[in-house]
């Protein structure tokens, strides 16, 4: 995966904040997420479509990490969400 992939959110979801977490609903599959507070984060990041470059960019100014470390669990999280139809990746 590139910096200049474009990521974005996939199907008919409905997602609410609970605390500093967050719960997806596919409406189609009826199949429920609850993501961490970091892939909330990246979560919150996609609601419009976004390069890799700036989704990682954004958690760089987020967190005190070295930029390899954070590129690697952004993808690492996109993967896992793309795997499960609910994000896209182009």
């Amino acid at each position: 995966m590139n910096d200049d992939c474009l990521i974005g959110r996939q199907g008919d979801l409905v997602a609410q904040q609970v605390a500093d977490s967050m719960v997806v609903l596919d409406v189609e599959t009826g199949a429920l997420y609850q993501l961490n507070p970091t892939a909330a984060l990246i979560w919150a990041a996609i609601e419009i479509p976004l390069s890799l470059g700036a989704i990682v960019e954004k958690m760089a100014r987020r967190f005190d990490a070295e930029l390899p470390m954070i590129r690697r669990d952004v993808v690492a999280m996109l993967e896992l969400l793309a795997d499960e139809g609910i994000v896209s990746i182009t």
